[in-house]
């Protein structure tokens, strides 16, 4: 029996990227797609939407002002109407494949909610595996619930899960930064049953977002203290024993943070456009024991530098 799959991307003021996205799409095995596009508060995207029409079951909602990204994916869940649903960020893309890889998962009854390895990548290419052939490889880590406490290493990109009822999850809407780890955990809760699928399918793009400023080194410290603002909320809404891996874990977080703002503010110098993904091996190292504890302080300043 065919299933449908509704994917979920919200867009705003990014009408070159979402082409690529669609195009990944429409490379899929599954024929039976509805896409959600919801544009929050961008610019009218109807010209981008138009050659897609006729091989993907596209619908647009359109917020006049920007409501963030849990508002807008909030909005696709509830406009969704396929067996399962998967989300997608407008400036990202899966691979050819994807879609058989997650659905088997699913569907053999090992999980509700399952995400891929990812490859990151500061440019562009058509959505193929020759064009991200040489992309870094990450957030390829196997589920486990003390190191999500610790950071979010599942972006949504590819993110699949049946379709939840009106009853169901959904994104913070007072959330802007990180919202998709504190639906995680609030869903882990809940008995949500989190699977990694070891193929790399999903490319998460990492593109130069500040090297265009009078002040790069400042315009990204104002990025990322953002995203700390965030972080340190979700720990005190997601708070830890004290002597836990977890409140370990965060403590390195939390550091990487603090090496990150030195080398931007009293240094002028950008961070690794990968810092977060290096960020993270080095805290599952120290978690796991394949990093010695005498090790990680070098290991985080180098994840941050580069």
């Amino acid at each position: 029996m065919d299933q449908k799959i509704s994917v979920i991307i919200p867009t705003a003021d990014r009408p070159e990227s979402l082409p690529y996205a669609l195009a990944s799409l429409r490379a899929q095995n599954a024929k039976d797609i509805q896409v959600v596009v919801v544009n929050d508060g961008g610019a009218d995207v109807s010209g981008v939407l138009a050659p897609f029409r006729d091989d993907l079951g596209v619908e647009l909602v359109t917020y006049p002002e920007n409501l963030g990204p849990s508002a807008a994916r909030n909005a696709g869940l509830d406009a969704a109407d396929g067996d399962f649903v998967m989300f997608l960020d407008d400036d990202d893309v899966i691979l050819p494949g994807h879609f058989d890889a997650v659905l088997k998962v699913i569907n053999d009854g090992e999980a509700d909610v399952v995400y891929t390895t990812m490859k990151v990548s500061t440019t562009r290419h058509e959505p193929t595996h020759d064009g991200y052939r040489d992309a870094l490889a990450a957030f390829d880590y196997d589920f486990d619930h003390d190191f999500l406490l610790m950071a979010n290493y599942i972006p949504p990109a590819g993110l699949t899960m049946r379709r939840p009822g009106v009853d169901g999850p959904r994104f913070d809407r007072d959330i802007r930064l990180a919202e998709d780890w504190d639906l995680w955990l609030r869903m882990v809760a809940d008995g949500y049953r989190f699977h990694h699928a070891d193929i790399e399918s999903v490319v998460y793009h990492r593109l130069p977002r500040h090297n265009h400023k009078a002040d790069p080194a400042a315009s990204e410290s104002r990025a990322i203290h953002a995203f700390h603002k965030g972080y340190s909320y979700l720990c005190d809404r997601f708070a830890v024993a004290p002597d836990s891996a977890a409140a370990r874990g965060r403590t390195l977080v939390q550091r990487a943070y603090e090496l990150a703002f030195v080398q931007l503010d009293q240094h002028g110098r950008l961070v690794s456009p990968y810092w977060w993904e290096n960020m993270l091996r080095v805290v599952h190292g120290d978690y796991t024991g394949k990093l010695a504890e005498t090790d990680v302080e070098a290991a985080l300043l180098t994840a941050v530098a580069g």
